[in-house]
């Protein structure tokens, strides 16, 4: 799978990038694992840019979608020290929105600002 090959693999245990893809009644939704990195910044940085590298796969492709939605997991850990894999970002993001960005120029900082609704774990901001 292409986008497989373009997120790389995961560099945590028991987790896939991607994890699924789905498409339902004009709605794609792709879930993918982010992966570690030495702080929670490049942490971030690296969901944005997957999220970015996800969206311009995506909108090139020959898939019939209205809708995408995007969810990054992690591992996080509760007050107790558990952790399990949860999902710390939901974006959506329509078809017309996504068939106007010039990816080569796109500032991926900007990626959760144009979705139509994203829901992001304040660590992952």
């Amino acid at each position: 799978m292409a986008l497989a090959e373009k997120l790389g693999k995961a560099n945590r245990h028991d987790v896939e990038r991607p994890e699924s893809v789905k498409l339902a009644k004009d709605r794609l939704t792709i879930r993918w694992a982010i992966n570690e990195n030495v702080n929670d910044d490049l942490i971030s940085r690296g969901a944005r840019s997957d999220a970015v590298d996800i969206l311009e796969m995506v909108e090139g492709s020959a898939i019939d979608y209205d809708k995408v939605v995007l969810e990054g997991t992690f591992a996080m850990q509760d007050v107790k020290g558990n952790a399990a894999e949860d999902v710390v970002i939901r974006a959506t993001y329509s078809f017309d929105e996504l068939i106007g960005v010039n990816w080569e120029n796109f500032n991926g900082e900007n990626v959760w600002k144009i979705s139509d609704k994203a829901s992001v774990h304040r660590e992952f901001q």
